[in-house]
């Protein structure tokens, strides 16, 4: 008869005595807190790296299966790179990520889509995931929200729930304001005039860019996904309103205080 195994220390302080920093850290993972290291590690030998008991992506769906559900997934999620932004045990940063806010997202994005003259409020502010989803999405482009994907369509609210997130509705509702929009003519509320129309409505990506730009007001400089023609757009801005050139069309001008009649 062998005599029974006696071990040092019981739990997590047996994996203490060597993997002492397991537990530092503003964000701790779940089974580590609880001192579950056997959920994910084998004691003795495993198949895989670091003795865990399955490959990590395997691993993190028995716990996370619905983070990855969803038509448009992450491409690190669909590669099953868990580890290319979360730490498994501990993290300085919520959610076990390895960096704070858009500083992860840039590892792989341009920096240079968040630089400009004019910076979008989430996009200034490091929120990426205040319109994208970080794992998987019914939506393209990984969008929290639906965000129609057409450059002329009818006027709908629900084509723009992504926008009316932050932004009001009325912004493309009323036809006369004084306080919706800051692009107006005299009272005219030029977004509606832009947006709501019931057959060739323009979309807000026609002429804003979602992220960034080097005019005022996010305002695209070429207007792409017209054919291999990218239009320019150049946009100047003035003390109550501005000029608008795009393509081979006449200058436009506005002015909240005194309305311009175009030709």
């Amino acid at each position: 008869m062998t005599a029974s195994v006696q071990l040092v220390e019981g739990g997590t302080k047996l994996c203490k005595t060597c993997h002492s920093t397991f537990l530092a850290g503003r964000s701790v993972h779940n089974p580590v807190a609880a001192g579950e290291c056997g959920a994910c590690h084998e004691v003795h030998r495993s198949r895989f790296k670091k003795l865990l008991k399955s490959p990590v992506t395997e691993l993190c769906v028995t716990c996370h299966h619905a983070a990855i559900t969803g038509k448009v997934v992450h491409a690190p999620v669909a590669a099953g790179d868990c580890l290319g932004c979360h730490e498994p045990h501990h993290s300085s940063n919520r959610r076990l990520l390895k960096e704070r806010g858009a500083s992860l997202c840039f590892n792989c994005h341009r920096k240079s889509i968040a630089e400009g003259e004019s910076v979008h409020q989430p996009v200034a502010e490091g929120d990426c995931m205040g319109c994208h989803t970080p794992h998987a999405s019914a939506e393209k482009g990984l969008l929290v929200r639906h965000y129609a994907e057409g450059m002329y369509l009818p006027y709908r609210d629900d084509q723009y729930a992504l926008c009316y997130g932050c932004h009001t509705p009325l912004l493309a509702q009323e036809e006369r304001t004084l306080s919706r929009t800051a692009f107006r003519n005299g009272d005219l509320n030029l977004h509606a005039a832009h947006v709501n129309l019931p057959d060739h409505g323009r979309s807000c990506k026609v002429c804003h860019d979602p992220h960034a730009s080097s005019q005022p007001s996010l305002l695209k400089r070429r207007i792409t996904g017209y054919g291999r023609w990218e239009i320019p757009l150049s946009y100047t801005r003035g003390v109550a309103g501005g000029t608008c050139m795009v393509g081979c069309h006449k200058t436009r001008m506005y002015d909240r205080l005194s309305p311009v009649m175009n030709e």
